[in-house]
Parts: C-alpha cells; sequence; structure tokens
C-alpha cells in the first residue's frame, strides 16, 4: 500500500461509515478495538490487508475501493450535512464549538 492509498484508506473509512449509517464501534467491532479503529481513521495508523478485507466486507464494498481517491459530492448533495457544517461554521467560539459536537456525540451514542 502506498502512502498515497493509506491516506484514502483513512478517509475513505470515515466516508463509507458514515454512508452507511454505522457508528465507529460497530464498524470495528471483532475486527479492532474502538481505539484501533479511530487511529486508522484518523490516519495516525494503518491496518493490515486483513482487516482492510474485513472492513471492506462489513461496508458492502471491495478493499480496492477503499484505497481510491474519495467522492466527496454525494456528501455534499446531502442538504442536512450542508446545513450542519455551515452553521459549525458560522459559530464564534470554540466553546459554542465544543457544545455543538457534544450534542451530536450524544445523539451518535443513541443509535
Amino acid at each position: 500500500m502506498t502512502d498515497e492509498e493509506a491516506g484514502y484508506l483513512a478517509e475513505n473509512l470515515w466516508l463509507y461509515r458514515v454512508r452507511r449509517r454505522m457508528s465507529r464501534d460497530a464498524l470495528a467491532a471483532k475486527i479492532v478495538s474502538p481505539q484501533i479503529y479511530r487511529d486508522y481513521e484518523d490516519g495516525t495508523d494503518i491496518p493490515s490487508h486483513d482487516e482492510v478485507k474485513k472492513f471492506a466486507q462489513r461496508l458492502q464494498t471491495d478493499p480496492q475501493a477503499l484505497m481510491q481517491q474519495p467522492d466527496y459530492k454525494w456528501l455534499m448533495k446531502n442538504y442536512r450535512v450542508r446545513k450542519i457544517l455551515e452553521l459549525f461554521c458560522l459559530l464564534q467560539n470554540k466553546k459554542q464549538r465544543g457544545a455543538v459536537l457534544e450534542l451530536l456525540r450524544g445523539l451518535q451514542a443513541r443509535q
């Protein structure tokens, strides 16, 4: 795996996970720990080829697709995603942004 593919993989793990409406814990379950998965998605560590295959299977795609340039077009076509991003960027200070992030994390935990 090249450095470029590893970078794409980190982005695609997040992108495909969001598309499938999965939490990090759900995607990582019985493959790696949630903390290790977080490192993969953040790009600070690289999964093994076997782990990539397992993630791809769970995400209903092939491993090669996870290592190609990410396609963010579908994300930006989603009105709700655009609105949340716009509102988040308009917040004036770090405390407000932190409060919104905590709210979103709380909503995610209920899934």
